[in-house]
């Protein structure tokens, strides 16, 4: 870990985007390692510096023999998860030099005051992005005599669900942290077998007669990610998912100019 210290310290020393690409692109793969591990969105590790160093009597002094990768993919893959996953940081950081920037790793911050465009720039295709589509200013001008549709506006938060070629799905907010407690959403969309697709949507709280569930002082979860994923795993409400459907490779070319013929075939899957 001292080539990961004096690393940041060379990066901390300059201020200049061009120096610190070729900082970047002339280290070694252990640090490029260590800037995947770090600010990769889809890699969590389900536990932060600060909760750790609360809970510091809780201290495995032989997790040391891990290294320091093996302990991150563990948390990653939730092998280890609550007070064990926290007692074997602690111990990790207490017995190792340096042993502190592990928890910069697991709070995804290095202190190196650069994001993912910078480290793919020194070495491209590090960082795996994560990237929606975001409305943009239609410059045109309307035919009001053409037309129109028109689809209620549901009041929730975005959420992303990537099938995977096994009919595995996996949830995701808008900046690429992982849903893991929106279980109800996650297996209707593994029920319908299908594969290599990606759900673009809104998620909120229905009630039975498809009414938006309204912000009350007991339930305030409009515009709150946290509260509205907590109440969609606890709550008997029915968690509602608004989506636009799309292929993975389309998801994964972020371009919404594609040919209609590439589209065809998964549609004709769906139907």
């Amino acid at each position: 870990m001292t080539e990961l210290q004096n690393f940041i310290d060379d990066m901390r020393a300059t201020s200049s985007s061009t120096d610190k690409v070729a900082i970047i692109a002339r280290s070694s793969t252990f640090i490029h390692k260590v800037l995947e591990y770090t600010y990769n969105p889809f890699k969590q590790y389900y536990t932060t510096s600060k909760t750790c160093k609360k809970n510091s009597d809780k201290c495995y002094y032989d997790s040391n023999d891990l290294y320091p990768f093996e302990l991150l993919d563990s948390l990653s893959d939730r092998k280890f998860t609550g007070h064990e996953a926290i007692a074997l940081v602690n111990g990790w950081v207490a017995n190792t030099a340096y042993g502190e920037l592990l928890y910069r790793i697991i709070d995804k911050n290095l202190d190196i005051r650069v994001g993912d465009k910078v480290i793919n720039k020194a070495v491209p295709g590090l960082i795996p992005t994560f990237s929606v589509a975001l409305a943009q200013e239609y410059k045109g001008k309307c035919d009001w005599n053409d037309v129109w549709y028109a689809s209620r506006k549901l009041d929730g938060v975005r959420c992303l669900a990537v099938v995977d070629m096994e009919g595995k799905c996996a949830l995701y907010s808008r900046m690429g942290k992982e849903l893991t407690t929106l279980n109800k959403v996650k297996e209707a969309i593994e029920a319908t077998n299908i594969i290599n697709t990606v759900f673009d949507g809104e998620i909120c709280l229905m009630d039975k007669d498809g009414n938006e569930v309204e912000d009350t002082p007991h339930l305030q979860i409009t515009h709150n990610l946290n509260k509205l994923v907590k109440a969609c795993g606890d709550l008997q409400g029915v968690p509602y998912y608004e989506v636009v459907w799309q292929p993975d490779e389309l998801f994964e070319c972020k371009n919404g100019e594609v040919p209609v013929m590439m589209v065809l075939p998964y549609l004709v899957h769906l139907l």
